[in-house]
């Protein structure tokens, strides 16, 4: 009898590890778990919450940690898309246009994963950088926030042997409604593959010891006296204010378009300093490369928590993201359904290629976006190219797609470099993970007011906020460029 409970007992415990390890997957795997939050009350939080203001709009309210994640937005970034990016490696070697967008297709959907039930991420402050580089697929990833108010964060993903690229900038916005919360978010991305394969040079043996970055846990003195010069140089150059050429601010921006002049002053001197020397940094790549686009825009849908005050309680994502490629014409359209009053069915997206040569839709798929996504209906002169791509009618697979852990991404200077996600929100996220809301509280007021003495001395001084790792090009679709090594086009 007492075995009989003892086997009771062992599978019991058996069974909760094996949905521990399924929710676990329904998230992206990451970073590090996320049990132990503690309980609260959504209803009585989400009042006091709603009570601050009247519009709805929730981009300027500081959330309470209790509806925060551990980690920094920048942080989530590549845990998603370090999924799917071999899809885009190997990009340039299918030799047919419409099995390339059928599987940008289906790189898009990889990334989509089922987050926690009424948690986001942390918001980045002005400065913040993040990097890391997934070591067996190739693929280096940069980002920084550019803004704090409207909150803009730049991204951008580069593989360390081929010319292909993933990059972006996305402005996070927040609307509390009847019932819900929706993170919506504007701007847009681009996917960019070389055609021909070709290979980035090696960098010298100097260039390599020079720029080396620094994992997690190695010493990086200098970028982070770098970090805060760049930090406290925001009253520099005053003489210089007078000048005619202004520039207008990049949506807004927090200094991303103060008056130039001070630029300008600092460019000359950089020009006489540098006088016979060969420029190090640069955002230009090689001119005869042979680009082929996909133009993401809107890069993302709404994400909706569902049932806050009534109801069912879930994540939904709402919305279109429309994919172009000018080079060949091929048009992919992806949208998110919203689920249904009475007989919903949730996850529900729905995929449509079309081409200015067809005047019907060539593909049409659908599915769940946890799930599968199958080949709904095909015009008979496209079907051989379409199912050639698509295992048994399947072109997307959740559980083909492999999750990324902690492990997974190797990390650059996150101790060492004090505007690190990592750095930035240390004593956050262990409060966060420990179920500690004073600890989390008070260490996320603490940043978020250093944050504000930083915009009232920009304001004060005139100044703008200087980017670490990006240029500021108001002419670019997207304004903000790569710093690049010379001579190997990687990030400098």
């Amino acid at each position: 009898m007492a075995d009989h409970h003892a086997d009771k007992k062992d599978k019991s415990k058996a069974d909760k590890d094996k949905n521990k390890e399924i929710e676990k997957k329904k998230h992206y795997g990451v970073i590090p778990s996320l049990s132990g939050f503690g309980e609260f009350s959504i209803v009585s939080t989400v009042m006091a919450i709603a009570s601050q203001i009247g519009s709805g709009d929730l981009t300027h309210i500081t959330l309470p940690s209790i509806f925060c994640e551990p980690f920094s937005i920048l942080e989530v970034i590549p845990y998603k898309r370090m999924r799917g990016m071999q899809i885009i490696t190997n990009l340039p070697q299918v030799k047919d246009p419409l099995q390339r967008i059928l599987l940008m297709a289906k790189w898009y959907l990889s990334a989509q994963t089922q987050d926690p039930y009424g948690k986001k991420p942390l918001n980045p402050i002005l400065g913040e950088t993040f990097r890391c580089i997934k070591k067996d697929v190739g693929w280096y990833y940069i980002a920084e926030q550019v803004s704090h108010h409207p909150p803009i964060s730049v991204f951008h993903f580069t593989h360390d042997e081929y010319y292909s690229e993933f990059y972006g900038n996305a402005t996070v916005f927040a609307i509390m409604g009847a019932g819900y919360v929706a993170a919506g978010f504007k701007g847009r991305a681009v996917v960019r593959v070389e055609t021909t394969q070709k290979k980035r040079p090696k960098a010298s043996k100097k260039s390599k010891k020079k720029k080396k970055p620094e994992a997690e846990g190695e010493k990086s003195e200098e970028a982070a006296e770098k970090t805060d010069e760049d930090n406290s140089e925001a009253s520099s150059s005053s003489s210089h204010k007078k000048k005619k050429k202004k520039r207008d601010s990049a949506e807004g921006a927090e200094g991303a378009g103060k008056e130039e002049a001070s630029e300008d002053g600092e460019k000359k001197k950089s020009k006489k300093k540098s006088k016979g020397k060969k420029e190090k940094v640069s955002s230009e790549l090689p001119a005869d490369l042979q680009w082929e686009e996909y133009i993401l825009d809107p890069a993302l849908p709404t994400g909706y928590a569902r049932g806050l005050l009534a109801g069912n309680r879930y994540n939904e994502l709402v919305g279109e993201v429309k994919i172009t490629c000018p080079e060949t014409g091929y048009e992919l359209l992806i949208e998110f359904h919203k689920t249904g009053w009475i007989w919903g069915d949730t996850h529900h997206v729905t995929v449509a290629v079309k081409h200015p040569d067809c005047p019907k839709e060539i593909v049409q798929l659908s599915g769940k976006w946890m799930e599968q996504v199958k080949i709904k209906k095909v015009h008979p002169d496209y079907k051989d190219r379409v199912e050639a791509i698509c295992n048994d009618g399947v072109l997307f697979d959740q559980e083909d797609e492999k999750l990324l852990d902690y492990e997974d991404l190797s990390v650059f200077g996150s101790s060492e470099e004090v505007n690190c996600s990592r750095a930035i929100w240390g004593a956050t996220n262990e409060g966060i993970r420990l179920g500690d809301t004073t600890i989390a509280d008070n260490a996320k007021k603490e940043v978020e007011d250093k944050q504000r003495a930083y915009a009232r001395l920009l304001e004060a001084s005139g100044e703008r906020h200087k980017f670490r790792f990006f240029n500021y090009d108001e002419d670019a679709a997207i304004p903000w460029t790569l710093k690049r090594d010379v001579e190997t086009g990687l990030p400098a």
